[in-house]
């Protein structure tokens, strides 16, 4: 089944409550959380900020599915493989309190602000200033900067539920500086970190799984992002699987992951089905948790290393790279 490109300001929702499937490059579809016919206990909607540095990963998340919302902070230092800290606030009923926005491009000011815990994240214009802090003295102050206006965009339906559906955005490859002071200790991100943003809304089934990689860095002297994944919906007509290499983007079709579920520090094999990309992660850190956004009813296991590779860009131009920063993950909710 051919693949549908998405364009313009299209709703992501009929009146049906049912989604227009296909993919974009650029977040212009609408949005709108009135339209959803599946029932407010369904709902599930994420922002998901993630910060590598090659050293350390940082990622902040908000949001809710259904009937549960939550706070959570992680630090990782994956190359000494440690968990900094890992700090989660759950909430019942969100809801109805909760204004999450409806886009990821357009400005936007997102606050909590209840029981010892500040989370705010910033969107004015090409620009996300993050902020988090507790009580208990964890603190994380990040600013974020897009180099390229392209993200991979993805609305899945899901097949035999008529109203689920998935609108899945990936902003990848941001620069991003930040300061995180926990336990009495400074942890910095400077030169060379990035950072992607995983914005998720929709109304997923009460079981479903996500294969997802991304990674950053430099290939022949120029800023090479990606994103690739598989599920947690139907992806024939549509999937996010795209590469953003000095200021274009190269869209794949559907991709492959290949690892032993077993032993997660194995290398992990993603390859598309035309040929045009074999990629290779070689991890050194697994960071398995439950209720890990955006599976907070389920558990999701990360794996993170180095990503090396070949990808034939649009236009047949081979690009080789090595070294980039990247992580896996296996998300599952049940």
């Amino acid at each position: 089944m051919q693949e549908i490109h998405l364009s313009g300001p299209a709703p992501v929702l009929n009146h049906r409550g049912a989604v227009h499937p296909g993919w974009a490059e650029r977040g212009d579809g609408v949005y709108r959380r009135s339209a959803v016919k599946a029932g407010a206990a369904r709902l599930r909607e994420w922002d998901c900020y993630q910060i590598m540095d090659g050293q350390k990963c940082l990622r902040l998340s908000f949001g809710h599915t259904g009937r549960t919302g939550a706070v959570r902070a992680v630090l990782l230092d994956y190359r000494g493989g440690e968990v900094l800290f890992d700090f989660q606030k759950r909430f019942a009923l969100p809801f109805a309190r909760l204004d999450m926005p409806e886009s990821a491009e357009a400005d936007s000011d997102l606050v909590y602000d209840a029981g010892g815990v500040y989370l705010r994240f910033l969107v004015r214009g090409d620009t996300r200033f993050l902020s988090f802090h507790t009580a208990a003295g964890i603190s994380a102050e990040a600013a974020l900067a897009r180099r390229s206006p392209y993200s991979a965009v993805v609305n899945m339906p899901f097949a035999g539920a008529p109203r689920a559906f998935c609108r899945s955005q990936k902003i990848a490859g941001m620069t991003a500086s930040a300061k995180v002071e926990a336990g009495g200790e400074r942890y910095l991100f400077g030169g060379g970190s990035f950072a992607l943003l995983d914005w998720e809304r929709g109304a997923w089934p009460a079981r479903c799984e996500r294969l997802w990689a991304a990674g950053a860095g430099e290939a022949e002297g120029a800023p090479l992002a990606f994103s690739f994944g598989e599920g947690p919906g139907d992806t024939a007509r549509g999937t996010e699987n795209m590469l953003f290499y000095a200021g274009a983007y190269t869209k794949l079709g559907r991709v492959t992951f290949t690892f032993e579920r077993a032993d997660a520090y194995q290398p992990w094999r993603i390859e598309d089905e035309r040929g045009r990309l074999a990629l290779t992660l070689r991890p050194c850190y697994e960071f398995a948790a439950r209720r890990v956004p955006p599976f907070t009813d389920g558990a999701v296991r990360q794996t993170f290393g180095e990503a090396e590779g070949r990808a034939v860009l649009d236009g047949g131009r081979v690009l080789e790279f090595k070294g980039l920063a990247a992580f896996a993950e296996l998300g599952a909710a049940h």
